[in-house]
């Protein structure tokens, strides 16, 4: 079932978007989803975003890795990531949150890692993006881009539009500095190094018309 705002304690299951979403008190109905992206020791230009959890074999087929996307009629209201945390000496690394210790976010100084389309506007989304520096991104960076209250859509390229045409796949994708064209990539500077870049979007749906059966039934003969 929906659920409503005040009975909302954990984030919906992102596996449910069309059974968990958020009835908000004027009646839109919002969706939250979240996804990572993998990083390794090999540089990456484009990293899939998969809606993905930890889970034993029994549950695969329950709790796949499916991308990240958003349907058509879909109005995004929010997209953001954050990169993996750097724990500083002493303290305990989390695997699959954290880098792995003596490693670093390898990048080329000045492209961007952004959140942006598998098709069309790939490159020259501006927004959530993070620019690298001294040739490296900044651990536990993170991005984010708002829609406003009661804003229309954006124009194009930016993610803050109404789906229509085809769904939209979401992806991590590294672009040149002036945003035009595929940069060079990211990657950890330590050797079998995995980490998670995570991300999440929110957006609005018009939902389904009222269901009477939900409501207390007229009395026989009423």
């Amino acid at each position: 079932m929906s659920l409503e705002t005040g009975n909302v304690i954990f984030h919906p299951d992102p596996y449910k978007p069309g059974v968990q979403a958020i009835i908000a008190p004027d009646g839109n109905r919002y969706i939250w989803k979240w996804a990572r992206a993998k990083l390794t020791d090999t540089l990456q230009t484009v990293i899939p975003l998969y809606v993905s959890v930890s889970k034993p074999v029994y549950f695969q087929d329950t709790y796949p890795d499916v991308p990240l996307t958003v349907p058509v009629g879909a109005q995004i209201q929010r997209v953001d990531f954050r990169l993996p945390n750097s724990q500083p000496l002493g303290s305990e690394v989390t695997a699959g949150i954290d880098v792995p210790r003596n490693c670093t976010i390898v990048g080329t100084t000045g492209e961007n890692l952004k959140v942006s389309p598998l098709f069309g506007t790939t490159h020259t989304v501006t927004s959530p993006l993070i620019t690298a520096a001294n040739s490296l991104y900044t651990p536990n960076t993170g991005a984010v881009l708002q829609r406003g209250s009661g804003v229309v859509d954006a124009a194009s390229p930016s993610l803050l539009q109404t789906v229509s045409g085809t769904a939209l796949t979401l992806q991590m994708t590294v672009s040149n500095a002036g945003n035009t064209a595929v940069g060079t990539g990211i990657k950890l500077s330590a050797t079998k190094a995995t980490a998670f870049i995570y991300a999440h979007v929110v957006y609005r749906i018009d939902g389904d018309p009222i269901k009477p059966w939900n409501f207390e039934l007229p009395f026989p003969g009423y």
